[in-house]
């Protein structure tokens, strides 16, 4: 699966790709550059930012769960809410958002999502690894919620699309002939502590599955947008496939940490383009 992800991606004349930190927006009211994360509010930031200007959304916002001060929202429904209607102001028609949410709140933000954008699909993210309870079950999944903009969007699967033994013998009783679409339950690991992608950010998720949104929804070159950028992933994915992004972050250790991944990864990246 992740070498059907890498291999749909990778056009590296339309980003940079220089071996360099990326340079960070100096205050939240200044432009946004491509390839780069502006240092600030998300609302700020995104009300100076046009119409209809990026092609994606993919993001994973507070969860209002207390995991560390900035995720201790007062009133967050509301504050959420307008920070979803900012995203679908931007989104071209073409464009889809998806959403990381928590269980418990997940209901909250679909109703409000389903009154500015048509939903697509509940995406279960499904792990193994993870920490018991003694007073409910142990959680294991995560839901992201897509939704497109209009009935024109983005959405090729053909890159995530898997071949077995089962699926060969049957090709001819109508499969699709590049494989079967990979469903609406996605299971991958969590990222523990020993994991080479680990940095020290307490919410940090996989880049292979900030990848399969991209791949699916976005083409090499389109711009892929983030408002809360965190650790970096959703940046270096979309460098990996090709895509361009914007982002924004409030934390100031998190934008340094985010710059080091991105910069770090840009080395391998050209190191292996050269053969190193």
């Amino acid at each position: 699966m992740e070498d059907a992800i890498k291999d749909a991606g990778c056009s590296y004349g339309t980003i940079n790709t220089q071996i360099s930190y990326p340079e960070t927006t100096g205050t939240a009211n200044t432009v946004m550059e491509v390839n780069r994360i502006v240092h600030g509010d998300c609302l700020d930031a995104m009300r100076g930012m046009a119409d209809n200007s990026v092609d994606l959304v993919v993001t994973d916002p507070p969860y209002n769960i207390k995991k560390a001060d900035w995720d201790d929202i007062d009133n967050y429904i509301a504050w959420i809410t307008t920070c979803l209607q900012e995203c679908l102001r931007l989104l071209t028609p073409r464009g889809s958002i998806y959403v990381m949410a928590s269980q418990r709140f997940m209901p909250f933000l679909f109703v409000e999502l389903s009154r500015i954008a048509i939903w697509r699909n509940t995406i279960i993210w499904h792990y193994t690894n993870g920490l018991g309870s003694n007073t409910h079950f142990s959680m294991r999944y995560e839901p992201i919620m897509f939704f497109s903009k209009t009935d024109d969007y983005c959405f090729d699967v053909d890159p995530l699309r898997t071949q077995d033994w089962a699926h060969n013998r049957g090709c001819e009783k109508g499969y699709h002939p590049k494989g079967r679409n990979p469903t609406d339950v996605w299971q991958i690991h969590r990222l523990v502590w020993n994991n080479s992608e680990r940095v020290d950010h307490p919410t940090q998720k996989p880049l292979e599955l900030f990848s399969r949104m991209i791949v699916v929804s976005s083409s090499k070159g389109d711009l892929v947008f983030d408002p809360f950028m965190g650790s970096g992933t959703t940046a270096i994915a979309a460098e990996n496939l090709g895509r361009n992004w914007k982002g924004i972050e409030k934390e100031e250790k998190y934008v340094q940490m985010a710059n080091n991944r991105i910069a770090k990864e840009r080395l391998r990246r050209s190191q292996l383009l050269l053969g190193m």
